[in-house]
């Protein structure tokens, strides 16, 4: 007999699989958002999703029903998704490329009652169908209850067209239905689009339930690992990006940073163990190393993050972005609003100037609670030497070890206790993180297109 695991949106069906779980579904998840219940008769509710009700009774606290579910937020999802390309602007794309239409309802009024005919068709738009889906997420319906909606009902054609059976799990989405072969990059975008018409704090579940209970999953089993392990991460979506960063310092930060800021995108990344083998830090380590991943041919996808200062900058005058290939970024920290007009100390003494690209060393990310001193002024930019291949002048923030200890002070408060958080300014560093997030939404949205491409020809 078979059974099959079910994706849930609320009460909406996205889609099921059978007797397994789906690799290229589960990745959406975490190994942290399994969920294991043990339900009993006090939750009648729950048991009547598995089980006929006059067994319900059988199941007490000695002889509990175990549920299984994946779960995450709408908004984790949707972080998700953008960070692996499938975003909002790509998944209205490929909505309104498929043109579709749709038979506009007209009540005609009689001497006995109102009669609903199809006027004539009309161009099916985003708005309306994310309002048929809450509709439908919203009152539960069905192919068979759509019988209870009165004829004067004006969505009741595009209901109806939405729920039939060939159109079940995707809703008239443009593409093949997913039982029947639908390329998993068009379901993602779908998906993408569906959660559109649900709140942030909604939850999609991945329920295992019927899978664990037929033997085929064992509840003890972290399903996202041994899917990796199962697909090796041969889809692109599967595939951490490896991030590379000038030194172990940076490493240090910016990895706990994704940890308390994003900690539903962290395993996502993968940032390159300067305490391994100690490799040498600086730019021009981390320029070679980057010439050394594209001579290797490595498949995965790597981010080279390089300080927002002179020394980058003349560093990578020797490296030509057109050289490496797709799957090989590299990219400067990006600029601040604050180090527009930033203090700093050279030969003719202090003034404030624009330090975008000359003096962006991490330390300047870090946040304007870190960078000030007692007496509430930035620490300032001591200018240094000067980089004859850029025509600029190096700076360096002053007091980088005390800064580095203040920072990593506000990471140890924040990762025991997450509700300070939003006491301390991460600005810098949410704008270092947000490259990261989209640093390869051009190549994604190239894949996913020519994906779907491949499947409209055939």
């Amino acid at each position: 007999m078979s059974s099959y695991a079910t994706l849930m949106l609320g009460s909406l069906e996205l889609g099921t699989s059978r007797n397994g779980v789906d690799p290229e579904l589960i990745w959406l998840f975490r190994p942290s958002d399994k969920h294991v219940e043990k339900a009993t008769r006090r939750n009648r509710a729950r048991l009547a999703r598995y089980i006929i009700p006059e067994y319900i009774d059988e199941f007490d606290d000695a002889n509990p029903f175990t549920c299984v579910e994946y779960r995450c937020t709408v908004a984790d999802l949707r972080d998700r998704l953008e960070l692996k390309g499938f975003t909002l602007e790509l998944a209205k794309a490929r909505f309104n490329q498929a043109g579709l239409q749709y038979e506009e309802a007209q009540v005609l009024e009689t001497a006995s009652h109102s009669e609903t005919y199809p006027q004539k068709l009309r161009p099916l738009t985003i708005e309306k169908w994310l309002d048929a889906i809450a509709r439908i997420k919203g009152e539960c319906l069905t192919e068979e209850t759509l019988a209870s909606i009165s004829a004067n009902d004006e969505q009741l054609p595009l209901l109806k067209d939405m729920l039939q059976f060939s159109n079940r799990d995707t809703y008239g989405f443009p593409g093949l239905g997913y039982a029947y072969g639908l390329p998993i990059l068009n379901y993602l975008l779908f998906i993408r689009l569906v959660i559109e018409s649900s709140r942030p704090n909604e939850y999609l579940v991945y329920d295992l339930t019927d899978l664990v209970h037929a033997g085929y999953v064992d509840e003890e089993d972290d399903c996202v690992t041994l899917a990796e392990v199962e697909t090796n991460s041969s889809i692109a979506f599967h595939q951490k990006v490896i991030v590379l960063t000038e030194g172990r310092t940076d490493k240090d930060f910016l990895e706990r940073s994704v940890k308390i800021l994003y900690p539903h995108l962290a395993d996502y990344f993968h940032f390159f163990d300067f305490n391994l083998n100690k490799p040498p830090g600086g730019v021009g380590a981390l320029a070679n190393l980057v010439r050394a991943f594209a001579a290797a041919s490595v498949e995965h996808r790597i981010l080279a993050l390089f300080d927002n200062d002179a020394a980058a900058r003349d560093a990578l005058k020797n490296l030509d972005p057109k050289s490496l290939p797709e799957n090989i970024r590299f990219c400067h920290y990006p600029n601040l609003a604050m180090a527009e007009n930033y203090p700093t100390i050279g030969p003719s003494g202090r003034s404030s100037m624009n330090v975008n690209g000359l003096a962006g060393s991490l330390e300047l990310y870090l946040g304007q609670d870190v960078l000030e001193n007692d007496d509430g002024e930035l620490t300032p930019v001591q200018w240094t030497g000067y980089q004859r291949r850029v025509y600029s002048y190096q700076g360096e923030v002053l007091d980088k070890k005390r800064i580095q200890d203040r920072f990593a002070n506000k990471l140890r408060v924040c990762e025991m206790d997450r509700g300070k958080i939003d006491s301390y300014d991460w600005d810098g560093i949410r704008s270092i993180l947000d490259v990261m997030r989209v640093a390869f939404h051009r190549l994604d949205a190239q894949l996913i297109h020519s994906e779907v491409q491949k499947v409209q020809n055939f």
